[in-house]
């Protein structure tokens, strides 16, 4: 687990690229917000989030969990995963309470680069319009 990057991961990588294409103004890993999301666009106040299915536990394919076969180390990944969530959703809160929207882009999604400009470009127009 040591050797997984935290920052800098291809899914970053291909949302950073998507966000470049469409023109869309960003920072990256901002440690000021609640949860240091991993993309900020600071003139319309929306948040995203980069999630890995499998460690964040997302309801698709590559988000089950292992099956190792032993009860103990199965526990360690459901508690691991159970305890990214919980972060991940008390992050989401408290950025919302301050006025951001909040996007998680999860893995799986990739492969939909036109929805998730979509997703973000409204978001932007949402929180700009008003």
């Amino acid at each position: 687990m040591s050797r997984i990057r935290s920052r800098d991961t291809s899914l970053e990588q291909g949302i950073a690229h998507l966000l470049d294409d469409a023109g869309i103004a960003y920072e990256r890993n901002v440690p000021e917000l609640q949860g240091t999301p991993d993309f900020v666009i600071q003139s319309a106040r929306v948040a995203l989030f980069a999630h890995g299915c499998f460690w964040h536990g997302h309801s698709c394919k590559k988000g089950r969990g292992p099956v190792t076969g032993s009860d103990e180390r199965d526990r360690f990944w459901l508690n691991k995963i159970t305890a990214n969530r919980r972060r991940d959703s008390r992050a989401s809160r408290t950025l919302r309470n301050h006025g951001y929207a909040v996007i998680t882009i999860w893995e799986c999604e990739l492969k939909m680069p036109d929805v998730i400009i979509h997703r973000v470009s409204a978001a932007i127009r949402r929180k700009t319009q008003k």
